[in-house]
């Protein structure tokens, strides 16, 4: 977690350019197998966006997700509200309200990391 065994060595703009290229890149090919052996579209039609805005609102979920997963990993491993905070670039009350529950929820969390 950043300022606890965890360097950045991106800047949050570089991380964000990656992203958005990889999930671009995935969700297009994502959405070119979803339409294929279909009947060709009108390039005007709204089908391959259609498509695209379907397999993001499907990434979007499936990130939160694994999110969720990697916030219950962290504090398994240790960390609290202001390094989970920390890695998402939001306040601890910001990542307490995001994830309410985590530290309650798991099985042998110390209690004084709350």
């Amino acid at each position: 977690m950043p300022g606890k065994n965890f360097v950045l060595r991106t800047s949050p703009q570089e991380t964000a350019n990656v992203m958005d290229a990889a999930v671009a890149d995935l969700a297009q090919r994502l959405s070119g197998q979803i339409l294929e052996g279909r009947p060709p579209q009108r390039t005007d039609g709204p089908a391959q966006a259609l498509a695209l805005l379907h397999l993001l609102d499907h990434v979007r979920r499936a990130a939160e997700r694994l999110q969720r997963n990697a916030a219950a990993d962290a504090v398994r491993a240790g960390a609290g509200y202001p390094q989970l905070g920390d890695a998402c670039g939001i306040t601890r009350q910001g990542a307490r309200r995001r994830w309410p529950g985590p530290f309650d929820h798991l099985p042998d969390t110390p209690r004084s990391i709350r």
